[in-house]
């Protein structure tokens, strides 16, 4: 955990962080175009599931991607076929807790959103 908080300010304190990745080697590619595959979204499909089935068992966690994957990948002995997309830090809410102001901060819709 020392090793992780060191990599990311966002752990949130919590006490089992998991780091989901996939494998280069075994992901999906698009036999229409070279260098499309679907490692990124299979692992995001992945995490949500098990972000609301933690949620179902009254465990809290939080997507974090605020992160150098190659330093996860090379702080924690990744083979370089996994890359790391993600960081799920999961735990028990405490009752003080909340967002951090960063998330208190949001952006006009017009800013991030662009109708074609």
């Amino acid at each position: 955990m020392e090793k992780l908080r060191s990599l990311t300010k966002c752990h949130y304190g919590a006490p089992t962080v998991l780091i989901v990745a996939y494998d280069k080697s075994k992901d999906w590619k698009n036999p229409n175009e070279e260098g499309v595959h679907s490692g990124e979204q299979d692992t995001s499909i992945v995490a949500t599931h098990m972000m609301l089935e933690a949620w179902e068992l009254g465990i809290g966690s939080c997507w974090v991607n605020f992160f150098s994957p190659s330093q996860v990948a090379e702080e924690f002995g990744f083979p370089e076929n996994i890359t790391p997309v993600l960081m799920l830090p999961i735990g028990y809410k405490a009752e003080e807790a909340k967002p951090a102001a960063w998330h208190e901060q949001s952006r006009e819709l017009s800013e991030i959103v662009e109708y074609l």
